[in-house]
């Protein structure tokens, strides 16, 4: 499993790190500790410039809906609103949740909400990302 970091700017470029994940464990909880460890930070060994979004806290639960991946998140607190930081947090789902080959969509939410999470980072509505690079609208 692969942890990635924004390294040498807060915004990219991103670096991979290799972590442990037990073959045997469900995709969801891979990407789970794969979000978990992005959102703990980089190990010591890591730090070399490399940064996270947000602490701890900001991963709310992770769950696998057929092929989707839902990432709800708690971005309060969390400066999210401005295109740069939005487009880094996007990324940063995205690279998490498509190192899976058995996910082909990434629905991120706020506080269980899409609507909720596409007004944390301004982008007006509920938006899902496909595999393909594609972002469209979501339930």
């Amino acid at each position: 499993m692969l942890v990635f970091f924004a390294c040498g700017s807060p915004v990219g470029p991103y670096s991979a790190f290799s972590r442990p994940a037990g073959a045997a464990e469900s995709l969801a909880t891979r990407l789970d500790v794969a979000l978990r460890a992005y959102f703990a930070g980089p190990r010591r060994e890591e730090k070399s410039g490399c940064t996270t979004f947000a602490g701890p806290g900001t991963l709310r639960s992770t769950s696998i809906v057929g092929t989707r991946a839902v990432i709800d998140l708690d971005l309060d607190g969390v400066g999210s609103s401005t295109s740069a930081q939005s487009q880094h947090l996007w990324t940063v789902l995205r690279r998490h949740a498509f190192q899976f080959p058995g996910i082909t969509e990434m629905e991120p939410r706020h506080h269980g909400s899409c609507a909720a999470f596409g007004a944390a980072v301004e982008a007006g509505q509920c938006l899902v990302a496909q595999r393909d690079g594609a972002a469209v609208p979501g339930p």
